[in-house]
Parts: C-alpha cells; sequence; structure tokens
C-alpha cells in the first residue's frame, strides 16, 4: 500500500527539498511541510512503507520501509525527488514502487539502485475479512480475493481456504443431475468483461497436404446455434435476459477439477452442444500446511502462483480456439463462446460452449486388426495434428488419451477414425518471440507430442516412425 496526496500544478519547487535524500529539510514553507507531515500521518496510520506528495510534475517521496521493520525506532522521513517534470504522477508512482522503498528512485536518476531491495510492504498483513460468515456473503470468486495479503497473511489464506471448502460442501448438497437447466446469460460473452490475449506473430501457412486431410473428417456447423447468440451482444449486461441449457448427460460433475462437463441442449433446437463449467468450488488449492514450506517462507511472493483461476483457465481456451479457428469443425470442435451460466444452486461461473463430439477416446481405440492403409491414415491425421499446432505457435501441455475423441468419419476415411483434439485450458499461445520462431519443442525424437498415442493403440513403432518423421525445420 502507498499514500499519495496531489498538490495544484505548480506547488512544489526543487529548492524546497533539495536534492537526493534527506531526514530534515527547512526550505519548505508552512503550506507545503503541513501537507507532508499529513502524508506521513496518514502512511504510519495505515501502516503503509511509502508515501508520495505530488503536483503532478514534481514528486516527493516518502520512505516509511525503517519505520515498519524496526517500530521502536524513532520515524525518519525520507525524501527523494524526480527531476523530470514531463513524466506524469502515474510515472513517478511506479518509479516508487519498482525501487521498493529503496533508498534512492532509481528510475529517476542515473545513479546505480543500492543492492538490498525491501519488498515494499508491511512484515505482517491483517485478514480483510473478520470471518467465514463475512465472506460468504461478499466474495463470489477468487479473484474477489487478494493474493499479495493471502501470501503474507496466514489468515487470510485460512479464510480462504474455509470458504472454498464451506461453498464446495454446500454445491454437493444440490450437484449437477440429468433433466437439469442451466440459464446461459446473455450479453455476458468473455471478451465483453476480460481482455482476450492475441500472438502478435502471424501463423505460418499449413501445407495445401494438411487441408485435404482435415476435410475429409469436415463436420458441418449448426448456424441455429450461431443465430441464438448473434444478437447476445446487443442485450443489457445487466439485465437478465438468458438461453436455457437443459443438461441430458452429466459427464463430470462433483469432484476435485478444473472444469465440470455436461451435455445438453438449447432451448427450441436439437443439436446436442458440450458445455464446460469453470466452477472453481471444486478447483484443486494447496492444503493450509503448505502456508509454511520452507522454500517459500523466505519470499511470499512465491506462495500459491500456481493457484489457478476460472479467468485464466478460460482465456486460454478462448485464446486457442480464436488462433486455430480454421482447424475447428475437423481436428477441433466448433466453439460457440464463452459466457456467464447460472446453475440449479443460483451460482454464476464461466462456461465453455462447443461442439458434441461422438466417440471413443484414443485410449479405447484398437488398431491391431486396421489395414496398413488405415494404420498410415490415422497417423497422417495425428501427424498433421501436430504440425497445425507448431506451424501456429500452440503447445498443448496435455497430451493425454482423454483429450483426443476418434469420431467415426465413415467412408470419407479409410477405415480409421477421425482425430479431434480438446482441453486448451492449459495451453499456451505463441506470445512472446522465442529467437524468431515458435517455442521450443522438447526432444522430437525423444518425447515426441502425441506420437506415444499410436503406439497405445496397438500401431508398430517402426510404421510410427515411417510416416512420422522427419520433422520439418518449423516443428522443431
Amino acid at each position: 500500500m502507498c499514500v499519495v496526496a496531489f498538490l495544484p500544478p505548480g506547488s512544489l519547487k526543487v529548492e524546497y527539498v533539495g536534492t537526493g535524500i534527506q531526514e530534515r529539510t527547512v526550505h519548505m514553507p508552512r503550506a507545503i511541510s503541513r501537507e507532508l507531515d499529513r502524508v506521513y500521518e496518514l502512511c504510519t496510520h495505515y501502516n503503509a512503507p511509502l508515501g508520495m506528495l505530488t503536483d503532478e510534475a514534481l514528486s516527493v517521496a516518502i520512505n516509511g520501509i525503517e519505520r515498519i521493520k524496526y517500530s521502536d525506532d524513532p520515524p525518519v522521513l525520507e525524501l527523494s525527488t524526480s527531476f523530470a517534470p514531463t513524466d506524469p504522477v502515474q510515472v513517478a508512482i511506479g518509479g516508487m514502487l519498482h525501487v521498493l522503498g529503496c533508498r534512492n528512485m532509481a528510475i529517476f536518476h542515473t545513479k546505480s539502485p543500492p543492492l538490498q531491495p525491501y519488498l515494499g510492504a508491511v512484515v505482517e498483513h491483517a485478514p480483510t475479512l473478520s470471518s467465514l460468515d463475512e465472506a460468504i456473503a461478499t466474495r463470489y470468486a477468487f479473484e474477489d480475493w487478494d493474493l499479495f495479503t493471502m501470501q503474507r497473511c496466514r489468515d487470510e489464506w485460512y479464510l480462504f481456504w474455509d470458504w472454498q471448502h464451506e461453498l464446495r460442501r454446500r454445491a454437493l448438497v444440490r450437484p449437477l443431475d440429468k433433466g437439469d437447466t442451466l440459464k446461459i446469460k446473455l450479453g455476458s460473452d468473455f471478451g465483453t468483461r476480460h481482455f482476450l490475449m492475441r500472438s502478435p506473430y502471424p501463423k505460418q501457412p499449413l501445407p495445401s497436404e494438411g487441408y485435404s486431410i482435415f476435410a475429409t473428417q469436415a463436420r458441418p456447423r449448426d448456424d441455429v446455434i450461431d443465430a441464438i447468440f448473434r444478437d447476445s451482444g446487443e442485450c443489457d449486461r445487466l439485465s437478465d435476459q438468458h438461453v436455457v441449457f437443459t443438461v441430458s448427460e452429466v459427464r463430470r460433475s462433483g469432484r476435485l477439477g478444473y472444469s465440470q462437463v455436461v451435455f445438453g441442449t438449447l432451448v427450441n433446437n436439437s443439436t446436442k452442444l458440450c458445455l464446460k463449467l469453470y466452477d472453481e468450488r471444486f478447483f484443486a488449492i494447496e492444503e493450509v500446511e503448505g502456508y509454511d514450506d520452507p522454500l517459500v517462507q523466505c519470499d511470499p511472493a512465491q506462495r500459491f502462483n500456481d493457484l489457478m483461476t476460472a479467468t485464466y483457465l478460460a482465456r486460454n481456451e478462448e485464446t486457442i480456439y480464436d488462433r486455430l479457428s480454421e482447424l475447428q469443425g475437423s481436428l477441433l470442435p466448433y466453439y460457440y463462446g464463452i459466457r456467464r451460466v447460472e446453475l440449479p444452486d443460483g451460482t454464476t461461473v464461466w462456461g465453455l460452449l462447443t461442439e458434441f463430439i461422438e466417440g471413443p477416446i484414443i485410449e479405447h481405440i484398437d488398431a491391431r486388426d486396421w489395414s496398413r492403409e488405415a494404420q498410415i491414415d490415422f497417423i497422417r491425421r495425428m501427424r498433421h495434428l501436430f504440425r497445425a499446432l507448431r506451424y501456429a505457435g500452440v503447445t498443448h501441455n496435455d497430451d493425454s488419451p482423454r483429450n483426443l475423441l476418434c469420431p467415426n468419419i465413415g467412408v470419407r476415411g479409410s477405415g480409421a477414425p477421425g482425430i479431434v483434439l480438446i482441453d486448451f485450458a492449459f495451453s499456451d499461445p505463441w506470445l512472446n518471440d522465442d529467437r524468431g520462431t515458435p517455442p521450443v519443442y522438447d526432444s522430437p525424437t525423444d518425447k515426441p507430442h502425441f506420437r506415444p498415442l499410436l503406439l497405445h493403440v496397438g500401431i508398430s513403432k517402426d510404421l510410427v516412425n515411417e510416416q512420422w518423421e522427419p520433422l520439418d525445420e518449423l516443428e522443431i
């Protein structure tokens, strides 16, 4: 926390405070001195380690770190000034926080920053809530909690843990069931409430051979589904307009996991869809005993950095479906959006709506009796799926059998089923320039992506190697 007070433009002058760091000054007019004292008193009252007095051209920083670290010592007022009158106050505040209470504002000076940085936070944080009842009444999602505070306040983390487990207990009283009706909120598209990730790098064009292979298992898109949501963006996001989703099958519900999955249909439509719900009540979180992990005791900022949120997972999925849009309807399901969904118990969560794919997972496929032609065709489908991901700069990160579905594509193929990849919640899009190439693909020979799954279905290793290699330059 920092305290910032604003003065009229031109109120501060360099001669009032001199240069560098001072413990006392006699150059300030009384009015300015009073304002500085008021900022310091507010820092003391709120236990804020840093303060700033600014006229939006010149800034005076107050360092209260020593007072917080050594409460028995007399308070020391430390001043630092910016000599860049064109810098906005946001830059000054950013500079102060950047050096985290160090003894000079290095972002504004050419001096080297001190060797010993400070965390810029009080040693002990007080919990932001007083009871579990208050948490249940005021907190609805992980993002309503402040991670910074939980990392530094044991009571806050325990309260968060109790809050999630109590909500989970209540959810299990009324689990999702066949016949339930869920309300998909109109005007609640994910992109209207959160920023969307987009790669700055163009995708490499796929070889024509790949598109011809994809076409053999292409499926038509249901335009009626699109029509239902076409005008939803014009709806008032605060209104109660919604589309009813009727559950016909519960695939996964009521157990720990980053998603609950149901199948069903929208009102007045018979097309079966898949609805993936990011219900944080069932997200796995670290046990309370992990708070004292010796690896993080000396650096609280490392605590719970792997805490997943529904927003994070939903954003990943939206990003990948957008990046691989040309593969929807063949190697990927059709994507119909991520929206707010109200469950029967009144809880509202983010939900991903996609095409329903009828078919077993690859783990349940037995290719040993297939003809050589069918086996080669299946290998080539997997091979070009891998290539499409590499050319788009996408790393799936979860190439387990449950994420590869094998629908029947009938006479369009050689007798082998199709391949459809799902679940991009933990995938990595190409967001950073990695030496001019997509993200590095580790050990293409020893650990080829997806290739081991072909061996599990009974295709010989020699045939897989013959059809898989060589990888081209963009795939390695």
